[in-house]
């Protein structure tokens, strides 16, 4: 069992004070771990937790307003070897009782912070990603130093067990946001933003989303395999005969959209037909554009933007790969193809856009499903909460017990 929290912390405050928490983050606040953990916040806020930030400058440009009215602190780097990095973290857990990791750059920090002693609080990860056998080598220190580990879908808790990792200190907690906005519908709204998009033509053009980022790396080429599968929507949409646009929600820079557009050249897709959104704050009229949400990724851990399409009532279409089975009901609430098959996912694409009637079916019962399942921002709380009152049960609901 994990060390229990002590009963005050190292700023000895009184015996019901807020528990507090502060989330260490290495993201720039636009990607899918950065969402579930300011939804997290905002809920753990509700039940009475002070959370605290520990990010860098990107994360609090892109999210200043999600911030507001929090105790931030702007990390000067995340490297593990940089002793103002280190300092600033250990000076900034001094005052919180539980420290919550989301992201890579983050646990090789506090994992290096904990082994210098910089770190007095409990320390858990929460793990958005599969891992994969050259994580393996962290694993004694993990088991070390880690005292829970959450993991965002059943497949990420599985690789968990599987690297080493005791299955009593992992749960699965699946990731989520509110999910309120994607089911709001507002239909003047969607066609002024078709208009400004230039999608009120006719004849219509059938329209794929897809919502991901965009990482490149050295000696990336355009055509190299994408953990996203950019690669292979577009080989995908080489296959299609009829008029299309492609709605390209998250890379943000003029730079990924014309490697994006070189690789939809290479792979015969039409780059003219992609629409760059680039990354928004609030993307659920974007979805409402949406004939069918696609995510082809490789090895992926939940697909968050799966499930905010299936919330819009849009039809997705996603890889079998990871923790995409986990929101994917295969011909209920769409279909799945087998990862990096261009041709299957080009057939599912031609039917959908032949099929109307089989895309509206999809949505609703999509959404109908959503409604019962497990991925919005109450259901992380409370999952949360019982996790944390399970392993240290002088927590109840925010408070010290006296």
């Amino acid at each position: 069992m994990p060390t229990p929290l002590p009963s005050t912390g190292p700023a000895q405050r009184a015996g019901n004070e807020r528990l507090r928490l502060l989330q260490v983050l290495g993201g720039d606040g636009r990607g899918g771990a950065d969402q579930v953990a300011l939804a997290l916040a905002d809920g753990l806020h509700e039940q009475g937790f002070a959370v605290e930030f520990f990010v860098p400058a990107g994360f609090v440009r892109h999210q200043r307003e999600r911030l507001r009215g929090r105790a931030v602190t702007v990390a000067p780097s995340f490297s593990p070897f940089s002793a103002a990095a280190l300092g600033a973290l250990r000076r900034a857990a001094q005052r919180v009782d539980l420290v919550l990791t989301h992201d890579s750059p983050a646990r090789h920090l506090t994992l290096a912070a904990k082994a210098m002693g910089g770190l007095q609080a409990p320390l858990w990860f929460m793990r958005h990603c599969i891992i994969r056998p050259p994580a393996l080598r962290w694993a004694p220190w993990q088991r070390l130093w880690v005292a829970h580990q959450l993991a965002a879908s059943e497949v990420i808790a599985e690789s968990l067990v599987a690297s080493g990792y005791p299955a009593a200190r992992v749960t699965r907690l699946y990731a989520g946001r509110d999910l309120s906005s994607f089911f709001a519908v507002d239909s003047p709204a969607r066609s002024a933003l078709r208009a400004v998009l230039g999608l009120d033509v006719s004849p219509a053009p059938f329209c794929i989303g897809m919502v991901a980022r965009f990482d490149r790396w050295p000696g990336w080429h355009p055509q190299v395999a994408h953990p996203k599968g950019f690669d292979v929507l577009f080989a995908a949409l080489s296959r299609l005969d009829f008029p299309y646009r492609v709605l390209l929600l998250g890379p943000p820079h003029p730079e990924d959209h014309e490697a994006l557009r070189a690789m939809a050249h290479a792979h015969g897709a039409r780059p003219e037909w992609l629409i760059f959104l680039g990354f928004q704050n609030d993307i659920s009229a974007y979805y409402g554009l949406m004939d069918v949400n696609v995510l082809p990724s490789r090895r992926e851990g939940l697909g968050l933007a799966l499930v905010e399409g299936l919330a819009a009532g849009v039809p997705v279409l996603g890889s079998g790969s990871g923790g995409i089975r986990e929101v994917i009901q295969d011909g209920r609430n769409g279909f799945l193809f087998p990862e990096g098959d261009a041709v299957a996912l080009a057939g599912l694409l031609i039917r959908l856009a032949r099929e109307p009637e089989l895309r509206r079916r999809l949505g609703e019962e999509g959404r109908r499903q959503l409604q019962e399942a497990v991925f919005d921002e109450g259901r992380l709380v409370g999952g949360f909460m019982d996790c944390l009152t399970r392993e240290h049960p002088t927590f109840v609901h925010g408070e010290r017990m006296p």
